[in-house]
């Protein structure tokens, strides 16, 4: 009877945990995935050696921070202006973020192309697993 209680006592404190910046984040970015995208293809505008072909990239990733940033400061509002407790994901939020999702890959589609999409979303979709990744100590 006891375990009953401690258990019940536990499930009514996950659902009243606020959360923090980072998992209200990392949740809306798992949905519509701005910061992942933009890391991805930031890291990739830097990385050429060849001076033509790093400020095309460059270019194109200027580009797509423009087009991004109404999406991003869409989500930044929803952070802020949402209450996120509990141990669930507002549902309410999902059709918008699909949508947000949406205008976000159509501006990677229009500025790298279907090829540089489809590994975007192959990144993307290995990130929401969680893969475990073997660290040097």
């Amino acid at each position: 009877m006891q375990q009953a209680q401690v258990q019940q006592a536990e499930t009514l404190k996950a659902d009243a945990e606020v959360w923090t910046p980072a998992k209200i984040i990392l949740n809306l970015d798992a949905r519509c995935p701005v910061v992942l995208t933009l890391g991805y293809f930031g890291a990739y505008a830097m990385s050429d050696n060849d001076p033509a072909k790093a400020a095309a990239l460059q270019s194109r990733y200027a580009e797509l921070q423009k087009t991004v940033q109404p999406i991003a400061a869409e989500l930044k509002q929803m952070a802020v202006s949402t209450s996120f407790v509990g141990q669930k994901f507002p549902a309410a939020l999902n059709p918008r973020l699909e949508a947000l999702a949406g205008e976000l890959y159509g501006a990677v589609l229009q500025l790298y192309g279907d090829d540089a999409l489809n590994e975007l979303k192959q990144y993307v979709a290995v990130s929401a697993e969680g893969a475990v990744v073997d660290r040097v100590k």
